[in-house]
């Protein structure tokens, strides 16, 4: 593979436009240069604005299913975000225009919690005019200086040293540089629209306020931001400005991203994260480069499946799925909705295709003696065939459990774009870890998450200031060289809602609504306490009560599978998978898309 590295700092491509000085919501803006096709919501009509407003409240509706036949975008969160990026499109965007413009909206729309400009980007690309396949990889590196990583302080333990080297902003400005066809500026109207005019909190945002509160309000800096002039905390129900957010994006739209890896904010990130006794210099940030590299590329039935290159992770657990589930050919069992045997084994094959990629070899050498562990053959056919042989001798169920390893959640949001010259481009971004992370730095109105506070094994294999692998999986699936459905997915089972949902679209015939509104599973039990504990029963595998039929979970549990039945409420389905799908028809062009429901995503087309 022919890897090639775009170092952050060029300069951003004309001249930006500027958002509103508004002081109430909805107001319109003044001055609003329409450079770049006007993307800024100061330029929507007032109903068009107070409708996505209104539907970034609603956590509770079915999604509707979208269709279009120039273009689509769909977003895990951000309806508003969603509407921009099809602006985007509609004004002369390409689908990566379109991408980045939503992804850099859905940020300040979740108030920096569920992710952050210093967090993470990987995309898979497709490219029309060329028919080439492209892995961007703009995740963490390590610091160069933490040589210890073993020792870096825990969640819940504030410290500078939690840090990682961002690439969010690394990567949306390759993106638009490399497939763009507006001004890189003109993508951060949204965004600074946003952050300016503010949004009402909706319960989501306003509960994760209240839950992180001593985090969030710890340093002067995240104070100002979450406590009102009256000294009261923002809550829900609140109209939620971000003035200092709105400041940096306007001088990262106008100085590029050299603001963030060579600037001034580069300079005020190193003092915040030394202050709080971390480690990383101005080199790490100046020093960070994206990474382009062809997808890892597999196959599934007749199709071709595009995803992650390494040092990802997340593209190696999605293949040996894939090739696990082919190896185990479970359509002939019948649906896992009604086949207790099907649901089995779906269950079982999703349990060992998340635990070997991120296990060490040496470690389970013994449950499949003779076969080839590492991250090499994994993604091989062959291997999985292996696998699946010796996962039909004994009671795999207690085997699965115990290898098995549930952790807590982690906050994402997946992008997804396809434009009318049939370009298409998946995106997850991500904070991986808890909202706004527990060290409570921000700088310049961005949340600095604290992603290396769980990772500390995964920071002690990583060579100082080098990529840190990581667990996200955009993904396309290919038929005849085209793509036929561009994939996204988030949330703690994203890879068991990806396998479930593409696998009832290719083996069911399904459309995306349809597939996304099937019953999941959901991974070993996190047992999720109401104080917010985590008392892990991995050995049960969870699902919601009424999702499957009665004959069907007695017929897991006789084969052996424990389960953890949770009440179907909101809370019950915290550690899902979110997932959103574009179907691309080949021949007429004709796009079909749909979401997980569950968040405040959105799926529309033209």
């Amino acid at each position: 593979m022919n890897r090639r590295e775009f170092v952050v700092g060029a300069g951003a491509v004309g001249a930006m436009a500027l958002a509103a000085n508004a002081s109430g919501l909805g107001a319109q803006a003044r001055g609003a240069d329409i450079q770049g096709g006007g993307l800024s919501p100061a330029l929507w009509s007032q109903e068009e604005r107070d409708k996505y407003l209104a539907l970034e409240q609603d956590w509770t509706s079915p999604h509707p299913a979208a269709i279009g036949h120039k273009g689509m975008v769909a977003g895990t969160s951000g309806p508003l975000a969603v509407h921009a990026g099809l602006t985007t499109l509609q004004h002369g965007g390409s689908a990566a225009d379109a991408a980045v413009a939503t992804a850099l909206a859905q940020i300040p729309l979740m108030g920096g919690s569920a992710i952050s400009y210093a967090g993470i980007m990987s995309a898979v690309c497709y490219e029309a005019s060329t028919k080439k396949l492209y892995s961007m990889n703009a995740c963490y590196n390590t610091v160069k200086g933490e040589t210890n990583g073993a020792s870096i302080p825990s969640m819940g333990t504030p410290s500078g040293r939690s840090a990682l080297v961002p690439g969010f902003m690394a990567g949306a400005g390759a993106l638009s540089k490399k497939f763009g066809k507006l001004p890189f500026a003109s993508l951060f109207d949204p965004a600074i629209w946003v952050a300016e005019n503010g949004f009402i909190l909706n319960s989501h945002i306003g509960d994760m306020i209240a839950q992180q509160t001593k985090f969030i309000t710890r340093l002067p800096e995240s104070k100002k931001i979450f406590v009102k002039k009256n000294g009261e905390l923002y809550g829900t129900g609140d109209l939620f400005q971000q003035p200092y957010l709105a400041a940096t994006l306007r001088k990262i739209a106008t100085q590029g991203t050299d603001y963030m890896y060579k600037g001034e904010w580069a300079e005020k990130l190193v003092a915040a994260v030394q202050d709080q006794g971390g480690k990383m210099t101005k080199d790490d940030l100046a020093s960070y480069g994206v990474l382009w590299d062809e997808p890892l590329l597999s196959s599934y039935r007749d199709y071709r499946i595009a995803t992650l290159a390494s040092p990802s992770s997340g593209g190696a657990t999605t293949v040996l799925g894939f090739n696990l589930l082919e190896a185990a050919d479970l359509k002939r069992l019948g649906q896992y909705t009604t086949s207790a045997e099907a649901l089995y084994w779906l269950i079982q094959v999703t349990r060992i295709a998340l635990t070997l990629p991120a296990s060490p070899p040496e470690m389970l050498g013994g449950y499949f003696p003779g076969v080839d562990l590492s991250r090499e053959s994994l993604v091989k056919p062959d291997t999985a065939k292996k696998i699946w042989q010796r996962m039909q001798k004994g009671d795999w169920s207690k085997v699965a459990s115990e290898i098995a390893s549930p952790s807590a959640p982690k906050h994402s949001a997946g992008v997804l774009a396809v434009d009318a010259a049939g370009n298409v481009v998946s995106i997850v971004q991500s904070i991986n870890t808890v909202g706004w992370g527990t060290s409570g730095i921000f700088v310049e109105g961005i949340s600095i998450p604290d992603s290396a506070s769980f990772q500390q094994a995964l920071i002690a294999r990583t060579v100082p200031g080098n990529r840190l692998p990581d667990p996200t999986n955009p993904l396309m699936i290919l038929k005849n060289g085209k793509p036929v459905v561009a994939s996204s997915a988030i949330g703690s089972a994203l890879n068991d809602a990806t396998w479930i949902c593409l696998t009832n679209i290719l083996d069911s015939g399904m459309e995306p609504k349809q597939a996304a509104d099937q019953p999941e599973i959901m991974g070993p039990y996190y047992g999720i306490s109401s104080t917010g504990a985590f008392k892990p029963e991995p050995e049960k595998e969870t699902l919601v009560e009424g999702d499957f039929p009665a004959t069907v979970i007695d017929g897991v549990r006789q084969r052996g599978q424990a389960l953890a039945l949770l009440p179907n409420e909101p809370k019950s389905r915290a550690q899902r998978g979110y997932w959103i799908g574009i179907q691309i028809d080949p021949e007429s062009g004709e796009l079909k898309g749909g979401n997980t429901p569950g968040l405040n995503g959105r799926t529309e087309g033209y």
